[in-house]
């Protein structure tokens, strides 16, 4: 480029932002979510943390990736309407299935309609193997996969994922509190809430103290990404 030209917005960047901004307003902490891209991005566009009570940031966190398109195309297998999108790289569906406990979702954003499908990345992956009846699938480079048409980001399907996500991580506490010390994890009062109503990040004095309180609960969640990000404004 010359001195003069000035830097070009492409169509996948727009395409990419629009998508990630609607899936937002559906984790947003209205809704008992807060959301925030990753950076670098290695397989995942978003993470979502559970609130609860309407204030309390929990450490409880499951990551999500995104892939938009003009329109989906559906199918129907086994009398049940989905939608489909092929080229999805299949070394990202073994990625987001090591964020354990709370794993995550693929979400796909169809532009014409402005409507987000979703399902949890167990089920895609499970889906695929039972759909393929073998795990062959796994030496290839790219996967088709198979969204539940009812699977649309609604309210209700929000409310949904989050008591979901909630109970799994509440399981994972207890599989931690009973069994943990014979694994050599350090155990505190993992059921202890984060009141995110102290957190003030503009304020490092403030934000040191609310680190030196929560800031074991965040490891024992490990909720590295936002440990790392608040450590990072000191």
């Amino acid at each position: 480029m010359a001195f003069l030209d000035k830097p070009q917005v492409d169509e996948s960047s727009k395409r990419s932002e629009e998508s990630i901004l609607v899936i937002q307003k559906w984790f947003s902490r209205k809704n008992n979510f807060i959301s925030r891209t990753e950076t670098p991005d290695y397989g995942v566009d978003l993470t979502f943390e559970l609130m609860t009570n309407g204030k309390e940031a929990t450490g409880k966190i499951f990551s999500s990736q995104v892939k938009s398109t003009t329109i989906l195309k559906t199918v129907t297998k086994e009398k049940k309407l989905y939608v489909k999108y092929a080229g999805f790289e299949t070394s990202r569906l073994c990625y987001i299935q090591s964020r354990t406990p709370g794993m995550g979702l693929i979400i796909l954003y169809e532009e014409n309609t402005e409507k987000c499908y979703f399902d949890y990345i167990e089920n895609i992956i499970e889906f695929i193997t039972e759909d393929k009846g073998n795990e062959d699938w796994k030496n290839n480079k790219d996967s088709t996969i198979y969204l539940p048409i009812e699977n649309t980001l609604t309210l209700e399907n929000v409310n949904d994922i989050h008591r979901n996500m909630l109970n799994r991580f509440n399981n994972h506490d207890l599989l931690i509190k009973d069994h943990g010390k014979d694994y050599g994890f350090n155990i505190s009062d993992s059921n202890s809430p984060i009141d995110i109503t102290k957190l003030d990040e503009s304020n490092p004095i403030l934000l040191s103290k609310w680190l030196e309180t929560y800031g074991v609960h965040l490891i024992n969640l490990q909720a590295f990404v936002w440990l790392s990000d608040l450590v990072s404004k000191l």
